[in-house]
Parts: C-alpha cells; sequence; structure tokens
C-alpha cells in the first residue's frame, strides 16, 4: 500500500512539474520587451567608444549652424580642389558620456515636438538612427540598439497620437473656430470629439487624418539613406492602421526584403529583430516575414566561413564567437517570433536550414529554446545527436544539453529512447572540466531523471556529481550559486523513490560542500520536507542520515543565537525524533534515545521531548505485557527510567524539571518501580527552593495539585 501510495504522488508530481514547465515554456516566450532590453544593456558594456564629433553637437543649435554653413561650404571646396578630403574629426568617450547623449537626444526629440518642429524631430531621429550603422565597436552595438530604438519607439508613439487625434477630430480636422463678433459674449465653442470605436478600421478614419498619415509615409520614404528610411518607416507600422484593414502581411514581407540590402551582417540582423519586435505588436499571427528572415540570417553563415569575413573580424578586434555571442540577443527575439505557436513544418524547414548552413551551438540553443518541444521530443535521440555535432561558441556543449534537458521535462523522450538519450549525454557531460557548467547541466538533467527515470539512473547521476565535487575546496566555494538549485531539487524530492535520496549518503556529500551557515539551512529544509512528506520510520540508513542532518543543524546554533532561532531548530529535531518508531525493538528505540541526547545535548526541547518518548516507551512495555513484568522487561523499564533520571537534572528551566519529575514519578509508580518513583519525588521537592517567586504563581499551584493529587 506504501508503494502504492508512492507511486500514485510520483505520478501527480510529474504532471505537476510538466505543467510548470509547460507554463515556464510560455512565460519565456512572452517574456516582454521591456525585461529583455534591461537584460541586454546590463551584459554588453564598455569602457570607452569612439564616436564622430558631430554625435555631440545638438540639432537645435540653428543659429550657430548657419554661420558655420558658409565656412563649411568653403572648406569642402578646398578639400575638393587639394584632392585631399577632410577627415572627419573623432571622440572618445565613456559609455556613460555615450548614454547621457543618446538621453538628451531623446529629450530634445520630446521638446522640439511639444513645440510643433516636426523637421527637427525628424532629423533628430535620422542622426540617431544613423548611430546604428556604427559597428566600429561591436561589443556595445546591442546596447545602442536598445537606446536608439527606445528613440524610435518615442518617435512612433508621438506621430502615432498625432494620427489619432486627426482621426478623433470632426471632419473639418483641427481647425480653429471663427472668433465671434466684438461685443458679443458667450461660452466658447468646444471642438467636437469623436472617440473611434472599439476594433475600428480604416473606414472609421476620417480623410484628414487618412492624409496626414500618407504624409508622414512620404516624408519617411525621400530618406535618402536605407538605414534611416528602415527604422522610421518599422517605428511607424502601427500607424498603417488609418490606412488599410490587411496590408501588414504584405509591408512586413517588403520590409524584410529590403533588409536584405544592408551589407554588415550585424546592422542586418538587428534591424531584422526591430521588425519582428514591430511586426508583433501590430500583426501577432503573421510570422512568414519572420521565417524569411530566419533563413536569410542561416543562409549568411556560409559567409562567416570565408577568409574575407576572417579580416573583416579581425579588423573589428572581435573572434567569431564573440561576435556570435553580440548577435545573439537578436536572434533569440526573431525565434521567439518564430517559434510562438509554429507547426511542426516550421520547425523542420527552420532545422533542416540550420543543419544546412550553420551547425552553430548559439543558434541551436535559441531553436530548442523557442520552438514547443513536442516538435523534437520524439525524435529525441536524434536532436542529441544533432547537439552533439554542433560547433561550439560561447553557448557550449554542456549549455545546448542544459536546455534541451528543461524542455524535456515538459515533454520526455519516448520510453524507447530514454536510455539511449541519457547515456549519449552523459559521455559528453561527465567530461566537461567546467564545474559550473557540469552543476548547472547536470542540476537540469536531475530533474529530467526524477521525474522521468528509475532510481538507478538518479544513482549514477549522483555519483558522478560527487565525484567531480572532489576537487580544491576554493574551486567548490565559487561555484555555490550553481549548487543551490541542485541542493533545493533533492531536497524537495528526498522523499521519492521510498526515501532514496536521504538514504544514499550522496545528498549529505554536497550539503559537506557549502559553508557552515548555508549548509544549516538546506539541514532545516530537509527536516521540514520529512516531517510533511514522510510517516514513521524504521529504516536505519534513513535514521542515520537523518540523525547527521539534525546534528549538523544542532551545531549551527550556539549562545549568542537568537531565541526563536533556537526554538525553531529544536521543533524540527523533534519532529525527527517522533518519526522514530521501532515498533516492538524497545531496546533499539531507547538505545537511539540515547545516542539523540548525546548529539542534541544544547537543546532543552529536545531533550524533554527524549524525556517523554522514554516514559512513552516504560507504557507501552507495560500494555504489551498487559501490567505483569517478567525479569527482562522490568530491568528495561529501569533502565527507561535511570535514562530520565540523568537526562533530566541537565534541563535549565526548573519548572519544567518539576513536570518531568513528576511524570517520571507517576510512570515509575505505574510499572512498581517503588525505589525509583521514591528517587524522582524526593528529588522533585528537593527542586522546589530553586522555582524561585518569579516562577511561582498558578505554574508552582499547578505542580502542587499534580503532585499531591
Amino acid at each position: 500500500d506504501n508503494e502504492a501510495g508512492a507511486d500514485r504522488g510520483r505520478t501527480t508530481s510529474i504532471e505537476d512539474a510538466q505543467v510548470m514547465a509547460a507554463q515556464k515554456f510560455e512565460d519565456e516566450l512572452s517574456t516582454p520587451w521591456a525585461i529583455k532590453k534591461q537584460q541586454i544593456l546590463k551584459d554588453y558594456q564598455v569602457t570607452s567608444i569612439r564616436v564622430s564629433a558631430n554625435f555631440m553637437k545638438d540639432e537645435d543649435n540653428r543659429e550657430e549652424a548657419k554661420a558655420l554653413k558658409s565656412v563649411d561650404r568653403t572648406k569642402a571646396r578646398l578639400d575638393q580642389l587639394e584632392d585631399n578630403p577632410g577627415e572627419t574629426p573623432t571622440l572618445d568617450l565613456t559609455q556613460k558620456e555615450y548614454v547621457d547623449q543618446l538621453t538628451r537626444y531623446h529629450e530634445e526629440l520630446q521638446r522640439a515636438w511639444k513645440a510643433g518642429e516636426r523637421v527637427l524631430s525628424i532629423k533628430i531621429v535620422i542622426k540617431c538612427t544613423k548611430l546604428l550603422q556604427d559597428t566600429s565597436v561591436p561589443q556595445f552595438y546591442p546596447s545602442v540598439f536598445i537606446m536608439v530604438t527606445e528613440i524610435l519607439d518615442t518617435f512612433g508613439k508621438v506621430v502615432w497620437n498625432r494620427i489619432l487625434s486627426k482621426a478623433e477630430a470632426d471632419e473639418e480636422g483641427d481647425k480653429e473656430p471663427e472668433p465671434e463678433p466684438a461685443g458679443k459674449k458667450g461660452k466658447k465653442k468646444k471642438k467636437k470629439k469623436n472617440r473611434l470605436p472599439p476594433g475600428w478600421t480604416t473606414e472609421d478614419v476620417n480623410v484628414n487624418a487618412k492624409e496626414t498619415c500618407r504624409n508622414w509615409f512620404y516624408k519617411i520614404s525621400s530618406i535618402r539613406e536605407l538605414l534611416p528610411r528602415l527604422y522610421m518607416e518599422m517605428c511607424l507600422l502601427s500607424c498603417y492602421r488609418f490606412l488599410s484593414t490587411n496590408e501588414y502581411p504584405q509591408v512586413l514581407g517588403r520590409i524584410a526584403s529590403m533588409i536584405r540590402g544592408i551589407g554588415d551582417p550585424m546592422v542586418a540582423l538587428y534591424a531584422q529583430c526591430y521588425l519582428a519586435r514591430c511586426g508583433g505588436m501590430v500583426c501577432k499571427d503573421e510570422t512568414s516575414y519572420a521565417n524569411t528572415m530566419v533563413y536569410d540570417y542561416l543562409y549568411g553563415f556560409k559567409e562567416y566561413e570565408t577568409k574575407k569575413f576572417s579580416r573583416y573580424l579581425k579588423g573589428l578586434g572581435v573572434s567569431l564567437e564573440e561576435f556570435l555571442h553580440l548577435q545573439s540577443p537578436a536572434v533569440e527575439w526573431i525565434l521567439k517570433c518564430v517559434g510562438r505557436n509554429a507547426s511542426k513544418g516550421v520547425f523542420t524547414t527552420t532545422l533542416k536550414h540550420y543543419r544546412d548552413y550553420s551547425s552553430n551551438s548559439m543558434v541551436l540553443k535559441h531553436i530548442i529554446d523557442c520552438f514547443d518541444p513536442k516538435h523534437y521530443a520524439p525524435n529525441a535521440a536524434a536532436m542529441v545527436s544533432l547537439v552533439k555535432m554542433a560547433k561550439p561558441s560561447r553557448v557550449g556543449i554542456i549549455g545546448v544539453f542544459e536546455t534541451i534537458a528543461e524542455r524535456f521535462i515538459q515533454s520526455p523522450p519516448p520510453e524507447e529512447q530514454r536510455m539511449l538519450v541519457l547515456n549519449e549525454v552523459w559521455k559528453v557531460v561527465t567530461k566537461c572540466e567546467d564545474l559550473k557548467s557540469y552543476i548547472s547541466c547536470s542540476t537540469s538533467w536531475l530533474e529530467v531523471v526524477l521525474h522521468h527515470y528509475s532510481s538507478l539512473e538518479l544513482n549514477v547521476l549522483l555519483r558522478d556529481v560527487v565525484k567531480h565535487l572532489m576537487v580544491g575546496e576554493e574551486e567548490v566555494e565559487g561555484i555555490g550559486k550553481e549548487l543551490e538549485p541542485l541542493v533545493k531539487l533533492l531536497v524537495h524530492h528526498c522523499y521519492d523513490f521510498n526515501g532514496f535520496i536521504l538514504k544514499s549518503g550522496e545528498l549529505l556529500a554536497i550539503l559537506d560542500k557549502f559553508k557552515e551557515s548555508r549548509k544549516a539551512e538546506h539541514c532545516k529544509e530537509l527536516l521540514e520536507s520529512f516531517a510533511k512528506h514522510s510517516d514513521e520510520t524504521s529504516d536505519p540508513v534513513l535514521i542515520n542520515t537523518l540523525f547527521e542532518v539534525s546534528r549538523t543543524l544542532h551545531d549551527s546554533i550556539d549562545s549568542l543565537s537568537p531565541e526563536g532561532e533556537q526554538r525553531h531548530c529544536a521543533s524540527l529535531i523533534c519532529g525527527f525524533v517522533d518519526k522514530i518508531n521501532y515498533g516492538k525493538d524497545f531496546e533499539r528505540q531507547l538505545n537511539t534515545y540515547v545516542e539523540c541526547r548525546a548529539g542534541f545535548f544544547n537543546l532543552d526541547d529536545v531533550k524533554t521531548r527524549l524525556v517523554l518518548c522514554v516514559c512513552k516507551l516504560a507504557m507501552q512495555t507495560l500494555g504489551l505485557m498487559k501490567g505483569k513484568h517478567n525479569r527482562k522487561t522490568a530491568a528495561f523499564v529501569k533502565g527507561c527510567l535511570a535514562f530520565n533520571h540523568i537526562t533530566i537534572p541537565s534541563i535549565e528551566d526548573t519548572m519544567t524539571r518539576l513536570r518531568l519529575l513528576v511524570e517520571c514519578g507517576a510512570v515509575g509508580l505505574k510499572n512498581m518501580c517503588l525505589p525509583q518513583t521514591d528517587t524522582f519525588l524526593k528529588q522533585a521537592i528537593v527542586v522546589v527552593p530553586e522555582v524561585g517567586v518569579a516562577n511561582g504563581g498558578a505554574d508552582m499551584v499547578s505542580w502542587v495539585g499534580t503532585f499531591c493529587g
């Protein structure tokens, strides 16, 4: 029955884990851009950036611009005559100075728009967008992309609001009301405000708003340079709603094709990322353009293998691995747009393009992350082989195996492939020399094993983890952050497989790698988990393991520990003591209590509980003998009373000692151990003067009533 109950509990646990994994997958695909951009700004930083001197000039300083216009024209003519083009002066800025200048541009854009200076607003946006053409400091490009697109987003919002205000005005637009004749007073007529209905379409928009919207797109299309023109049209994508109801698929496909005209792969990729982000906001269900962009990106990997591209990377001062790492945020976002609700056919085509052109671990990690695991779990063995063949980048093969393990929790491999998959994966993982990567990957696969494999595979993995932890203390101290999830996982499942994890001994070996304070916290979690999910036990291995855990917790307490902390630890240890039950083997149980008294001598609450447990043991013996002891059981009861006679004096609280002495006297009397009863009662009388006034009153009256009655 216990095993059947354990199996039912494990089945429920597996179902809960799959639901949680599916929810985590959905949450990751739905991660807001606001959270993603903060992570990018944190990850991609530099110390200095070289920029053109024009970057620091404000666009709104028009008087100075006019004064210098003739000088600039004369200098340009002289340069042309001398056939010596003027070199553009550059400045070296810190990252903070660069960010502050972009922030000023952002504020300048908002001021210009409020002042009605539309042309100046466009100039500011174009100037900021041109920054995305510069890849001379590639390490900072992702962060520059975030900051510039924030300015573009602001521009898109103010243009949208402008057109929307036109659409909600009367048919005559924002025409001012005619002034009233002189001498006549009256209330000013308010402009009519026609709110657009929910779910409005282009048919609900007036002519004036449509003309304004077309005018904005005409302005954007007249920009000569490709990159500013593309970015500004992308930030205004939402405005196409004023002109057409179903034009988005064509517009998105056209812009995706135009991005192919950008020569720099980094610039092109992040332009695709911005299109995917803007396109996802205006037309979430349309992903064909995003599919095309993914295929274009993967096809471009052929260029990365050429000598020409190697020289290009050398000029930038980055390796191919670092270059791909800089592309990672954009690739991830585009694949999220493609992978959300994607069909099996889209996944298969994407994987085929990956296999034919890329075969890079960074790309494969994002494919596994962004597509539903039900597409590849049925062919898990083939997927593992694909991972092993991937070309490593900043994302190693171990990192990809970690990702695929997280997805296998949600959709496990078929039964017939599970052992093959685990064996193939672990052949690679166990050879990992980077301890942090190994522990992180092992944690994910341990969770898969806990839910979808047996205790045999769990034992093999735990032994391998302990083996890898048998290194220098300094190296282990540096992986505390990675070990935390591993221990929490084992603690949470310590009662699975009939307590196999607790019995194995590997858990204690892993706990030994923590500092004392963290080790004590994990011991608390273990005892709490055991108290919630386990019944009374007679398993000597389990009891011994929990005894060691409890002793570790006990040893973490000293005289300076807060009283509340001491009570909490004592209650957890008492919970363990209460679960010890050897059935009718009373002598073994008493010996265990003796060991507990020696192990937990600093906690009075535990010693009190042990005295009461031994009293209960004596009464159980009496009940078993039906009130008539033989020589052996009488000697055992005397041994129990001797245990209490030794233990009670070590308890500090006098009232607790008095109550326990009376309790033991009553137990001795019922078991006809009169000399022992006499000893307990005499000792109680001796302790009475120690109670004092502070401990008197009601407690003392209650004790006297018990003693006399």
